[in-house]
């Protein structure tokens, strides 16, 4: 269990650390709940309506993004970082 605290608190180190500033990690937590919405829309919504198919939706959609080979992190890191130059970019036009 220690072995995990560690690795948890060694990766939000890292993300601090990529992202150096608040606006970015309002603009993470953004990304995050965009990237992950579907899993809340249909999980409530099933639960809501006790609907299967809604649940079965949200579990597969949450399997897909947990699974080993999907980079969900570093996709909504990159998400984030991106947004930040188009916000920069923008600012300096004006």
């Amino acid at each position: 269990m220690r072995n995990i605290k560690i690795k948890a608190i060694n990766f939000f180190k890292w993300i601090w650390t990529q992202l150096k500033d608040w606006h970015n990690l309002v603009i993470l937590w953004v990304v995050f709940l965009v990237m992950t919405s579907p899993i809340w829309v249909c999980g409530i919504l099933g639960l809501i309506n006790n609907s299967a198919v809604l649940l079965g939706i949200a579990g597969g959609y949450l399997a897909f993004w947990l699974g080993p080979a999907t980079p969900f992190w570093p996709l909504c890191i990159a998400i984030t970082l991106l947004i930040r130059k188009v916000i920069e970019k923008i600012n300096n036009k004006k």
